[in-house]
């Protein structure tokens, strides 16, 4: 049910709290994202009355047209009837009323009463910030539209920057966020900006701090950007992570470990992964399970490895991987090469790209299975040119597989050009992979961040 409430000022700031309760839940943040559906309408009619009924029966005056639908969103001394809500406010949105051209547009976007259309939400909330260019939820919305597109609208991050920029200058905490994580993943220039993003968290961060404490979600920002920025400031990250840890928000004590580890302190990155870990956080499996398996910062325990490799296979690709790899040479575990290549194949499905050229080569070489070159082949074009990373090590292994394929007609037609084509890649994927030999990240395709041993 949609809440009206008594004034726009006081409806905006508990729509604020509604969003930072968000903020822990989601990756990109946008109160947008709520199954909560917000409207609003006037206080001189605060609740249902059959004078408003008899006003908004008249047909010329929007204020009381839109409170009654207002009252028959929130079942308001009538029944809940959203259809004639929405009639009332696309009544009062023809007469050029500003809550209900959001109100009408809000419904749109939603869904409610009506098909979800993105076009009409867009052309509702525009008019409305025409007649008001300081109505925050309308820039909030739009920007929700703009940056996940669909349902007629195509993706414009650009417009989406915008609309935060426009809420942001308004007040809105939760969009001065979004432009951070915007520069961070180089949606504003191409590349990532991380000093400007520290600029929008540390803004945020200082809006918590005077209103609701700082959220554990921006100092897990701030600290991935010391992480990743330009300018890499270990200390600063282990603060700010351990800031995001005492408030609550415990997937920081992967970057907390990633600090450690880099600082070269691997006893204490291994004792936040185990931290990590007892708190339930899966994101720290694949780093704490290849401690065990190596004895990084702790006694190597094959055992152990594949315990907490199983429990993250529960979320994570890569942990399902490595639990399928230790099954095939049967390390903590006894040989089970029919569960292995379950999982094996669960994982390439998953588009996992080292998975994926795991079980490439099985069927190349037979292994486990029976030869099929021409899967093998399309497993291997979707490990060099998916999303999952590989190092080059791989990629030019997989290309000198295929030129072989093209060349002897291996599951594919014999092709020479292409044959030559993925020789060439081998070649300069090799020669890569050599220039970098020295790094212990590109050595090691399953690891999330660079490890090194006590």
């Amino acid at each position: 049910m949609v809440t009206a409430l008594n004034n726009i000022t006081r409806s905006t700031n508990n729509m604020k709290l509604r969003i930072f309760l968000i903020l822990a839940i989601v990756t990109i943040i946008s109160w947008n994202r709520s199954n909560a559906q917000n409207t609003f309408y006037y206080d001189i009619y605060k609740h249902w009355s059959p004078e408003l009924e008899t006003l908004a029966a008249e047909g010329n005056n929007a204020m009381a047209i839109v409170s009654l639908g207002s009252c028959y969103d929130r079942a308001d001394g009538v029944a809940h009837d959203t259809s004639k809500a929405f009639i009332l406010f696309k009544k009062a949105a023809n007469l050029g009323d500003i809550l209900a051209l959001y109100n009408l547009g809000f419904y749109y976007y939603k869904g409610i009463a009506t098909e979800i259309d993105y076009v009409e939400a867009e052309k509702n909330f525009l008019k409305a910030i025409e007649k008001q260019p300081d109505f925050m939820p309308a820039y909030q919305c739009l920007a929700h539209i703009y940056e996940n597109g669909g349902y007629g609208i195509n993706i414009n991050h650009s417009k989406a920057f915008q609309m935060y920029s426009k809420a942001s200058d308004l007040g809105d905490p939760i969009s001065t966020f979004n432009m951070g994580s915007y520069y961070k993943r180089g949606l504003v220039t191409g590349k990532p900006d991380f000093s400007k993003s520290l600029e929008y968290f540390f803004k945020v961060k200082e809006y918590w701090e005077a209103n609701i404490k700082p959220a554990g979600l921006v100092a897990q920002q701030i600290a991935n950007c010391y992480l990743n920025g330009d300018k890499i400031d270990l200390e600063k990250a282990i603060s700010y992570s351990i800031e995001a840890i005492e408030l609550g928000y415990f997937e920081s004590y992967l970057n907390l470990a990633t600090a450690y580890n880099l600082k070269g302190d691997f006893k204490k990155s291994y004792q936040a992964l185990h931290s990590g870990y007892e708190k339930g956080i899966m994101s720290v499996c694949n780093n704490l399970g290849d401690a065990y398996y190596n004895g990084i910062g702790t006694s190597q325990s094959y055992e152990k490895a594949y315990d907490v490799f199983k429990k993250g296979a529960e979320t994570s690709p890569i942990c399902k991987f490595r639990q399928s790899e230790m099954l095939r040479k049967g390390e903590g575990v006894a040989k089970n090469y029919e569960m292995a290549y379950k999982l094996l194949e669960e994982c390439a499905a998953s588009g996992c790209g080292i998975a994926q050229y795991r079980l490439g080569c099985d069927l190349y070489d037979g292994t486990l299975v029976h030869h099929n070159y021409a899967r093998a082949v399309e497993l291997f074009k979707q490990a060099l040119h998916g999303k999952d990373m590989i190092n080059d090590e791989i990629r030019s292994d997989i290309c000198r597989r295929l030129a072989i394929c093209y060349r002897f007609g291996k599951g594919v037609e014999v092709n020479w050009e292409q044959a030559n084509e993925y020789n060439h890649m081998s070649a300069t994927f090799g020669e890569s992979n050599a220039a970098k030999h020295d790094d212990n990240n590109q050595k090691n395709p399953y690891i999330t961040h660079k490890h090194k041993k006590d």
